[in-house]
């Protein structure tokens, strides 16, 4: 079975869900994520320059990153995660909002992220999850938000009173406040 590239609106200004292609037999299947003709074909003019990926244990919260002058496809590998973007483009319609996916392995589909939108992820399992960057890494240019800054106010799936696994450095990031000078 065939399975054609679809793209849609995330519900951030620039940023869409794809449906990647799949073609799949009794033998499981191959995936294409990516195709610079089928990208511009939709609007979108993204050309990788590096990709990374990550592994985190269920419980692992990644994010909110971002690197200016950067856009991204992100891919769950495999396991299951619960992926957020965030509009920290000042002049962006939609800035200062977030959405939500669920992203699996087992369901192949990305997120296209658009320069100015940051990123984050809850693993809900032992997950990967892999980065196609337009621009390559530079740490200047680097930074994030609070995962659980009160201005942007994103709805984990925590249970009770759970914290999630967290890195020093995302601990110490910013509100969406001190970011932005004072804005929204």
């Amino acid at each position: 079975m065939i399975r054609p590239f679809s793209f849609a609106p995330a519900g951030l200004a620039g940023a869409y869900r794809i449906r990647p292609q799949r073609f799949s037999d009794g033998r499981g299947c191959l995936c294409k994520d990516y195709s610079r003709e089928i990208f511009r074909e939709a609007g979108i003019d993204f050309c990788p320059a590096e990709t990374f990926w990550t592994e985190s244990a269920g419980g692992v919260l990644r994010g909110l990153h971002f690197q200016r002058g950067q856009d991204k496809l992100v891919r769950c590998v495999s396991g299951r995660v619960y992926d957020v973007l965030a509009d920290l483009r000042p002049g962006s319609a939609t800035f200062g909002r977030w959405r939500a996916f669920e992203l699996s392995g087992e369901s192949g589909e990305c997120l296209y992220l658009p320069d100015g939108v940051a990123h984050g992820y809850l693993a809900l399992e032992r997950s990967m999850v892999a980065y196609s960057c337009g621009a390559g890494y530079d740490p200047a240019r680097e930074g994030g938000v609070r995962w659980d800054d009160p201005s942007l106010a994103v709805e984990w799936p925590l249970e009770g009173d759970a914290r999630p696994i967290l890195s020093e450095r995302d601990r110490a990031l910013p509100g969406l406040r001190e970011l932005c000078g004072g804005a929204p």
